[in-house]
């Protein structure tokens, strides 16, 4: 072919390639979205899969989840969802259904899988002293994020899922994981020692998020709600008892939940108040942070 002819060819050629490689741009599908239940939750996700999946949380930072109900609009966004990494509240029971009959293809996983759940006030002085505590319908108690041996298993729960959705990435995923399960690790054993010199010691708590914690680390939690409420003046007075003689040095609060019976309890005894949250998207800070409160090294 004539040289000249090429040329042309050539020069007529480079524009189609670029808009044919705008077009592929445009038309490229978008990063999966990945929904969690709860913050804490992001963080894991975000650890693992990095940057290759989008992810969204259905309570939004600093709401209670035991009665967060999502806006219609916050419904509708779930409906992009390929993955729910679903960890069965109340307001999770809600919306299953109508996700589920939008997104056909959603896949849901639970996040409870793998572990043993306690019930809910298990390992709380409610047994023995009448202490109060929020009772879900089913009676389990869900703050499993808050043990780091616990999450381990939710780690690899939530690698598995990843995985099985971009099977190209489980490379990546799996030697991110292993990452972070040595963090984990490192938490725990930062934590065990930390609070070693507290042991069987009652901590005093405005919501009982803590039993796996204090399962985990040989403390027992006193909590100030009363059936999900704020106490009546007899609870207050068997919770002024029972501070008295499990000896409470502090009370925790978490911004979710009312603190008005804390307030009162802790003018009465004279304690002080450190505001925790537990639903925390920093994880390892927030636990290490709860830990040195407990410990006193606040």
């Amino acid at each position: 072919m004539d040289p000249f002819f090429k040329f042309i060819i050539f020069v007529f050629t480079i524009p189609f390639l670029f808009l044919v490689s705008c077009q592929n741009k445009e038309n490229a599908p978008s990063k999966y979205q990945v929904l969690v239940s709860l913050p804490p939750y992001l963080y894991f996700v975000e650890r693992i899969a990095e940057d290759t999946v989008n992810v969204a949380t259905l309570v939004p930072p600093g709401s209670n989840p035991h009665t967060y109900e999502p806006t219609p609009k916050e419904v509708e966004s779930a409906f992009k969802a390929a993955l729910w990494l679903r960890l069965g509240e109340s307001y999770d029971k809600k919306i299953l259904n109508v996700l589920k009959e939008h997104s056909p293809k959603l896949d849901v996983v639970d996040m409870t899988q793998g572990i043993s759940l306690l019930e809910e006030c298990e390992h709380d002085h409610a047994t023995e002293d009448s202490a109060h505590c929020h009772t879900p319908s089913d009676g389990r108690d869900l703050h499993i994020w808050l043990s780091p041996k616990l999450a381990k298993t939710q780690a690899e729960t939530i690698a598995a899922a990843l995985s099985k959705l971009l099977p190209d990435n489980t490379q990546k995923y799996e030697e991110n994981l292993r990452t972070l399960l040595q963090d984990l690790d490192n938490l725990d054993q930062e934590i065990i020692t930390m609070l070693a010199p507290a042991k069987g010691q009652t901590i005093l708590v405005s919501h009982p998020a803590f039993g796996y914690f204090c399962q985990e680390y040989h403390l027992l939690q006193l909590s100030i709600e009363f059936e999900g409420k704020d106490p009546l003046p007899q609870h207050i007075s068997q919770i002024l008892s029972a501070a008295n003689k499990y000896h409470i040095k502090s009370i925790l609060v978490e911004p979710q939940y009312s603190t008005k019976g804390a307030e009162l309890i802790a003018e009465k005894l004279k304690l002080p108040i450190y505001i925790v949250d537990p639903y925390s998207s920093d994880y390892i800070n927030n636990l290490r942070s709860i830990a040195k409160i407990i410990a006193g090294h606040q």
